[in-house]
């Protein structure tokens, strides 16, 4: 009988504490995730000439970004990759690695291509990880590309 009562008394300890600890305001210590979108410019140019693509990376939530790493894909039979601030690559790719001001909600990079041939081609994100200034990872909830127009030379008139 004195088992059955100190087992009793121990359940009842314990749905206790199981009911305190569902009833703390949880949501109070919930951090929230930072989210932010990726845009491109969207340039015209002729054959055999320098194009310049924006990335431009914003914080939709308020919070201050802190560094990301893109790899960015595009038809190399179209285009030739050329140069980019914090930028490398060829052949079909380029990573882009950058690191925001203090306190800063955006960041931006330039990267310079040339027009290969006539046509209309895209520059997409392959993969992407963006983190807040707290080191903690950044949901991208808008993906955008480029849409680069490469108009043929004029002929002579």
């Amino acid at each position: 009988m004195m088992i059955r009562s100190k087992l009793k008394k121990a359940f009842l300890c314990a749905a206790m504490a199981c009911m305190l600890t569902a009833s703390v305001p949880w949501g109070i210590m919930t951090s929230f995730a930072a989210s932010a979108r990726i845009a491109f410019s969207d340039p015209t140019v002729t054959v055999g000439q320098e194009v310049n693509v924006t990335v431009k990376i914003s914080s939709l939530s308020g919070e201050a970004l802190g560094r990301s790493s893109l790899m960015l894909s595009y038809d190399p039979n179209v285009l030739e990759f050329v140069s980019g601030t914090d930028a490398s690559g060829g052949a079909g790719s380029v990573s882009v690695k950058q690191a925001a001001e203090a306190g800063a909600q955006t960041m931006s990079t330039a990267l310079t291509f040339r027009a290969l041939q006539a046509g209309s081609t895209q520059i997409t994100v392959s993969t992407q990880e963006v983190y807040d200034a707290d080191e903690q990872i950044v949901t991208i909830d808008k993906l955008g590309n480029s849409t680069v127009t490469v108009e043929a030379e004029a002929g002579p008139s």
